[in-house]
């Protein structure tokens, strides 16, 4: 089962219960939800189009990548923004752009990602590419250990919610 992540200390959100848990094999992002993000998450909703070709324009322009976007997802004081690489190297990272939420408005000419983590997930996919065959061997390997108790994550969660899919809290029903 995988639960949503969930900030004990705010009070404003929905704490994370039974009824929020879903199994991981038909997880795909959907829902996520981060801290003090309901307002900005609406907000940033009615922008989508413009923040999808700002985010666009943004990695072109800052790390000569094409990239699609997955999900928009509201955040405190902005919303972050998922991504994925379209051709090689393949990657998944994120991206925010910051909202006002009194005046409504989403400011996508300061979007920003950091540039460490965005590196970081260009040079895996360059990993990926340089070492497909040994991955492809490795994969193998885990497939030879897997039982058919054991489920990976969905393509759809790592749309969705890229790199974040990895920080949520799973555990394997068996």
């Amino acid at each position: 089962m995988l639960g949503g992540c969930s900030n004990p200390t705010d009070t404003s959100e929905t704490i994370a219960s039974e009824a929020s848990l879903v199994s991981v094999a038909e997880y795909n992002g959907e829902g996520y939800a981060l801290p003090y993000g309901k307002e900005t998450d609406q907000i940033a909703e009615e922008y989508r189009e413009e923040i999808e070709a700002k985010t666009i324009k943004f990695f072109q322009e800052n790390y000569q990548t094409e990239i699609v976007v997955h999900n928009v997802v509201g955040a405190l004081n902005g919303a972050t923004i998922f991504v994925e690489s379209v051709g090689e190297p393949h990657f998944y990272t994120n991206a925010f752009v910051p909202v006002d939420e009194k005046e409504k408005k989403v400011m996508t000419d300061q979007i920003s990602a950091d540039n460490f983590q965005v590196k970081n997930a260009i040079k895996g996919g360059l990993y990926h590419m340089i070492f497909s065959d040994e991955f492809k061997k490795l994969d193998k390997h885990f497939e030879s250990l897997v039982a058919d108790d054991v489920t990976g994550k969905t393509i759809e969660s790592l749309q969705n919610v890229g790199a974040m899919a990895s920080k949520l809290p799973i555990t394997l029903s068996l």
